[in-house]
């Protein structure tokens, strides 16, 4: 059985509440860790994607900054 490999997450998250953010930060990084997903994520919390290894800053529908964290 294949399964999907990739997670799409959009997370508009002035609208949520933040243990709902919370709740899904949590599921996000359960699945790239535990079930080896790769998970895109979609936020304007800056400090929800600090934590990631990643970051890819899009303005205007142009890249301006790509920073890849991982050591």
């Amino acid at each position: 059985q294949q399964t999907n490999k990739i997670f799409l997450s959009d997370y508009a998250s002035a609208i949520y509440q933040s243990h709902f953010v919370f709740d899904l930060h949590i599921l996000s990084f359960y699945l790239h860790q535990k079930e080896n997903k790769t998970i895109i994520l979609i936020t304007h919390n800056l400090s929800l994607a600090e934590e990631t290894q990643r970051i890819i800053t899009i303005r205007d529908g142009n890249i301006v900054a790509d920073s890849n964290r991982v050591s």
